[in-house]
Formats: structure tokens, C-alpha cells, sequence
């Protein structure tokens, strides 16, 4: 959508490994992994031993690649939140992959969760799958959503917000927290235009985190490997389950992935799969780029 500077296409993938480096140690060839990197939209893909980690035997390609990056920001975000059963939670867009992922982390804790939608549609995927009560979900494509907070929090606010909000709504977000409260903001456009926020919040005794799981995952294998061991031993037991719906798109149905993805009606997870014969649209940047192809 032109909002946020991106040099690489796609990051996260899953497959089988064809080859492994002279020191790699828990990954040999022919396993089954997911993993998360820049630029993973390809037939190969080459990535550090880090990011990528093994996955159950039974779980299909689609669910594996839609669970690394939704899953990890989930795990460090309620790790940086410091969430507890006596928590109220807001989570933003809470139908996506990483809502549904946050959603479940929280349930397992035992903090009492306030979500926004954006259609009744949203809403009523909230209360089936996830028994949130209807009274505890908001709409979030306007600020009417704070005077719902407030009033279900009998005006203290809320303990824990995981944020992807932005501009204006972003900042009505920032009126909600408790004292003492944490606001883990998730969502890169405020980073990149540098939005100013309001101060007179911190006189609460509130954290302002920001959070950028592909950054951490870029810049230290500690924050990606940590990741990987805390979500998986929950899809393992069954206490986490990969986002729902899975919607499997081929490379010649690209485009719709991505206009249907900017509409932000969707629920769950979209998940490009190479078929055999497609064909894909490219784009010639320069003349070497065009002869390659």
C-alpha cells in the first residue's frame, strides 16, 4: 500500500531443506521447517540457521508458514507486557493472525481480553471461536471504540494494550491505558512517518514499548530461537492452534492476495503456495532483471 519503505518481498516461509551450511547442527537435509527472513518469495530461499526451525510432522506447509512472524511478535509482545491473569487486555485487530495469536496467549495466562473489530463478521468469529462476550468487543474503524473501553473498565483503562493502530486512532489508543499500564505498539507506520505522542500519560507510571519482531528477528538469533522454543511447545501440546482461516492462494493469484490483504476485511491467515505450471506476473526493473527472466 506505499505506507511503509520495503526492499525485499515476503517473510516467512515453510518447506524442506536441500541444502545445509558446513556448520549448521539442528537442521539436516529433507526436514520439514518454517522459518522467517526478507525475501522469501521464491523456488529456494536461503536463510540462517536461526530463523528457521523444525515443525511437527503433521502440520501441512500453509499452517507452518503461517505462524512464524504472528507468533513470534506474539510471544515477545506478551513477554514484554508482562501479562497476568489480574491483566484487562485490548488487542487491536484481533480476527488477523497475530490477534488470534495474541488472543490465545492471553487466554492460556488468564487475563480478561477487550478486542476491536472492524465488521460484524469479525465480531461474531470472536465470540464463536474464541467466547469472548459480545459486550467486550469494539469497533475499531473509528474512536468510538475508547468510550466501549472505558465504560467496560469502569473508567480506569486498560492493564495491557497490543497496538496496530494508526495516526489519530493510534493516540485515542494511548487515552485507554490504566496506570501502571503497558502500550506495546505493533504496527510500523507511526515508526516510519515519526509520529508525535502525547506525554502527560507517563505521569501514570505507563511503558511505552515498541516492538518490531522482524528487526529482533534480523538482528539477534537469541530473539528468534527463544521465539520458536516458547510458541512451539504450545502448538505441540494443543494449548495454541495456527490462525484460522487459512486462505491458500496460488503465484497467479497473487495480485487478488494482496488487494483482498489491503481491504483488511479478511479473518485469519493468506498464504501464497507455488503450483506446478503457474505462471506469475513480473516486474522488469532494469534490463539485467529483464534478461534473467
Amino acid at each position: 500500500m506505499g505506507q511503509i519503505e520495503s526492499t525485499e518481498l515476503g517473510y516467512e516461509c515453510s518447506g524442506v531443506v536441500s541444502k545445509i551450511g558446513a556448520s549448521v547442527q539442528s537442521l539436516a537435509v529433507g526436514d520439514r521447517v518454517m522459518a522467517n527472513w526478507d525475501g522469501i518469495f521464491g523456488t529456494y530461499v536461503r536463510v540462517p540457521e536461526f530463523t528457521a526451525c523444525k515443525i511437527p510432522d503433521d502440520m501441512s506447509f500453509d499452517t507452518a508458514a503461517s505462524i512464524p512472524v504472528a507468533y513470534g511478535t506474539a510471544y515477545h509482545s506478551l513477554k514484554a507486557a508482562r501479562v497476568s491473569k489480574e491483566d484487562t487486555v485490548l488487542i487491536h485487530a484481533s480476527t488477523g493472525a497475530l490477534g488470534q495469536a495474541l488472543i490465545m496467549m492471553c487466554q492460556n495466562v488468564g487475563a480478561r481480553i477487550l478486542a476491536t473489530v472492524g465488521t460484524s463478521e469479525k465480531k461474531t468469529f470472536l465470540m464463536t471461536q474464541f467466547g469472548i462476550p459480545e459486550e467486550q468487543i469494539f469497533y475499531s474503524r473509528d474512536s468510538s471504540f475508547k468510550q466501549g473501553i472505558m465504560r467496560a473498565t469502569d473508567g480506569r483503562g486498560v492493564d495491557v494494550i497490543f497496538n496496530s493502530l494508526s495516526s489519530e486512532l493510534q493516540r485515542v489508543t494511548w487515552e485507554c491505558i490504566a496506570p501502571f499500564g503497558r502500550f506495546i505498539e505493533l504496527g510500523k507506520r507511526d515508526f516510519v512517518v515519526n509520529s508525535r505522542l502525547e506525554q502527560a500519560q507517563f505521569r501514570n507510571n505507563v511503558t511505552f514499548v515498541g516492538l518490531d519482531y522482524a528487526h529482533m528477528n534480523l538482528t539477534s538469533a537469541k530473539y528468534s530461537q527463544e521465539a520458536f522454543h516458547g510458541y512451539m511447545d504450545l502448538i505441540r501440546s494443543g494449548t495454541l492452534k495456527a490462525p484460522q482461516p487459512i486462505t491458500t492462494y496460488g503465484l497467479s493469484d497473487i495480485e487478488k492476495a494482496f488487494r483482498t490483504m489491503a481491504k483488511g476485511e479478511h479473518i485469519g491467515k493468506l498464504v501464497i503456495m507455488g503450483k506446478e505450471g503457474e505462471q506469475a506476473k513480473v516486474s522488469t526493473v532494469n534490463n539485467r532483471l529483464a534478461d534473467s527472466c
